[in-house]
């Protein structure tokens, strides 16, 4: 079976700035839509998965961006692996939650 990784996605995208957040607002559905355990945070959305449903659900991203004519879109990804067991976000975070 597929380990877990922890990944933060990042979409930026480069059109007229007040729709520029309607569309990361209807990127941050898709991640919903995953039924994956993510976290919105300020700059990013830190996401559980598989590396493949990571990659799935970017390329969503990407092409729903891309038929919502975003000349250009930025994606930046962080992720995280571990060779013997899962990468939680929940491990890394859980100290500083209140």
């Amino acid at each position: 079976m597929d380990k877990t990784i922890n990944a933060a996605i990042q979409v930026l995208p480069l059109i007229e700035n007040p729709r520029a957040y309607q569309i990361v607002d209807e990127c941050i559905a898709i991640i919903q839509q995953s039924g994956l355990h993510y976290e919105v945070g300020p700059f990013e959305t830190a996401i559980d998965g598989t590396y493949e449903q990571i990659i799935d659900i970017i390329t969503k991203i990407k092409n729903h961006c891309l038929t919502l004519n975003a000349n250009e879109i930025i994606i930046n990804t962080k992720m995280s692996f571990r060779k013997n067991g899962d990468a939680l976000m929940d491990e890394k975070i859980n100290k500083y939650r209140k």
